[in-house]
């Protein structure tokens, strides 16, 4: 079986699992003979697995636009206050 694995929407590479469970990396190399083997199987119409990522990490973290929108809040806050003060 036959595995594409992409990543932001670009073909890094293909994984393939072996016989004995073990997992292949073929690199996408027109010179490649596991590469040539896997281009016949798909010329033969089989479909690959398809599996995507990204280089996108998650985070809880604000982004900036967001700190800086609680940061004139904050400010506008404290304006408020010394205005009443006054």
């Amino acid at each position: 079986m036959y595995t594409e694995r992409y990543v932001d929407g670009t073909l890094i590479g293909i994984e393939c699992i072996q016989g004995d469970s073990t997992i292949a990396y073929i690199p996408i190399l027109q010179d490649n003979v596991d590469y040539q083997r896997y281009k016949a199987w798909l010329a033969d119409g089989n479909m690959p697995q398809v599996m995507h990522s990204s280089t996108t990490i998650p985070s809880d973290e604000p982004t900036p636009e967001e700190r800086l929108a609680a940061l004139e809040l904050v400010v506008s806050m404290v304006l408020t206050e010394d205005d009443a003060d006054v």
